[in-house]
């Protein structure tokens, strides 16, 4: 009979299980690409769209500010005027604003006050060339009257000027401050 020392027995065990397991693993990643190389694939497709359809956005560079009001004379101030459309859309920008008299006036209406007594308001034209009205508003920016044409680049751009206007002589007017806001609509 033989004896194993207990040194050389667990050495030899080791040794043993460590080579099972190689080749056990081996043949595993073997097996796994032989799998791969036999796979079948399918394919398919998807589309996508969407549609591109006529759309401006309006913007000014500030509010049209006219300063102290000194009845002896107009006040008289601008703002630019800005469109960023879609290219190749064609819109008309106008004010839609109701006209508050037969001579194309807009009210600047005291904060506070009634827009139907006259020391409580400020007549005002807004137009596209100058800062004068001629009779009935023949420049003005009103319901397409001189209305500001706008051609879309797909960039924004400069439309043109608006004009401001506070006709001078109006003396009997309250102390405080005016105000309108003034709707501007892009047709297309």
């Amino acid at each position: 009979m033989r004896k194993i020392s207990k040194d050389n027995s667990p050495k030899k065990i080791i040794a043993k299980s460590t080579t099972a397991l190689t080749c056990l693993l081996s043949a595993a990643v073997i097996y796994a690409g032989l799998n791969d190389a036999n796979a079948t694939t399918t394919s398919g497709s998807f589309t996508i769209n969407t549609d591109v359809g006529n759309s401006c956005a309006l913007s000014l560079s500030g509010n049209i500010s006219f300063g102290a009001y000194v009845p002896a004379t107009a006040s008289r101030a601008t703002t630019t005027l800005y469109a960023n459309c879609t290219t190749g859309t064609i819109g008309t920008i106008t004010i839609t604003n109701a006209l508050d008299s037969a001579y194309d006036e807009f009210k600047l209406v005291r904060s506070g006050g009634n827009a139907t007594v006259s020391a409580d308001y400020l007549w005002s034209t807004f137009s596209k060339t100058t800062f004068g009205k001629t009779a009935y508003g023949s420049d003005l920016l009103y319901l397409g009257s001189n209305s500001f044409s706008a051609a879309g680049t797909g960039s924004e751009a400069s439309i043109g000027t608006i004009y401001g206007r506070v006709a001078s002589g109006q003396f009997s007017r309250s102390v405080g401050a005016f105000t309108r806001a003034i709707t501007l609509v892009v047709t297309y």
